[in-house]
């Protein structure tokens, strides 16, 4: 009776271990597919044009695929864990040309500081924003949702930045500013494309004895005109606009898309602008930066060349600023 017993109580445990053991590789097996949908889904976004909001989050898909891969081994799913492996890698290949430093170029002259922020109407905290601007060191400042209650909160950094371009004051419904210590020589401010947006902001200033082009933009939020692909058509009007700009150029803004996403890839490969080797995790400001995705970029194009690009501190903005030092290359 007593060795009946004791079989009778060491069945329990076991079978427990086991329906817990099934039940972790249901919920696995699950997320596996989930990924899977994320990954192709996002791959389809030239057919589906709804699928563009699957495509900033390849970083975070990469990460939980090697999760995955690792729990499927400990669980006995050595087959079901390669295909998180291949997801990871297929994620990764698309984030490391920008996760990758570019080789280190030759440079001359000093460095022109620049930084780009989309300030956020709902700020609850305008004052650190604005002491982090007027401490930031940079020679240009981009911000974008600049409306009129900004301006006047700006105001402030006037006697620092004396030279401005404001699409706001002009007949044009946008929010793109460019503050700078350097005066400009020319500026621009009009739609990419006749009648539609996104509408630029540039200014030509003499830096280091030649011309410089710096411009700033925000691309609509891809959830506006999401079914009719109206970020697509803003991205189609902007690249078409700049493919003739060959000369030292910085574009920077918030872009509200991921650099290895359709918008700037069709802008790196229809224009002299480019934004590999760098990468900056900005929007939401408040989440970890795991779960941040990079939408605020700073472009250049002709001979520059970009260091210490970094992300900014939180200061009260739903995004976090873009900083960088623009140097040009040695002759």
């Amino acid at each position: 009776m007593s060795l009946a017993q004791g079989n009778s109580s060491g069945a329990a445990p076991a079978k427990r271990g086991g329906s817990l053991t099934i039940l972790l590789r249901g919920i696995l097996a699950l997320a596996v597919l989930a990924l899977i949908g994320v990954s192709v889904g996002a791959a389809l976004t030239p057919w589906v044009p709804a699928f563009v909001l699957l495509t900033p989050f390849a970083p975070q898909v990469a990460v939980a695929a090697l999760i995955a891969a690792v729990l499927g081994f400990l669980l006995g799913m050595r087959r079901l864990a390669l295909i998180p492996v291949a997801l990871a890698l297929w994620q990764g290949v698309l984030v490391m040309p920008f996760v990758w430093p570019a080789p280190a170029a030759a440079t001359s002259g000093q460095p022109l500081r620049v930084v780009s922020l989309n300030l956020w109407p709902l700020n609850p905290s305008p004052e650190q924003t604005v002491a982090y601007l007027q401490q930031s060191g940079a020679d240009v400042i981009a911000t974008v949702e600049t409306g009129r209650e900004w301006r006047e909160r700006l105001e402030v950094l006037h006697a620092a930045y004396p030279y401005r371009a404001d699409c706001g004051l002009t007949q044009y419904l946008c929010g793109v500013a460019i503050m700078s210590k350097l005066p400009f020589q020319s500026t621009f401010i009009g739609p990419a494309r006749p009648g539609e947006i996104p509408v630029l902001v540039a200014v030509k200033v003499d830096w280091n004895g030649k011309p410089l082009t710096i411009a700033a933009v925000q691309v609509h939020n891809p959830r506006i005109g999401l079914l009719h692909g109206f970020q697509a058509r803003h991205g189609d009007a902007l690249s078409s606009y700049l493919a003739d700009d060959h000369g030292d150029a910085v574009l920077m803004g918030d872009f509200n898309s991921v650099p290895w996403g359709p918008l700037q890839r069709e802008l790196r490969a229809e224009t002299a602008f480019d934004n590999r080797g760098r990468l900056a995790f900005t929007w939401p400001s408040w989440a970890p930066a795991i779960f941040r995705i990079p939408i605020d970029q700073i472009f250049t194009a002709g001979a520059l060349t970009v260091r210490n690009y970094r992300a900014g501190p939180p200061v009260g903005s739903d995004h976090l600023a873009v900083a960088a030092d623009i140097y040009r290359t040695a002759p």
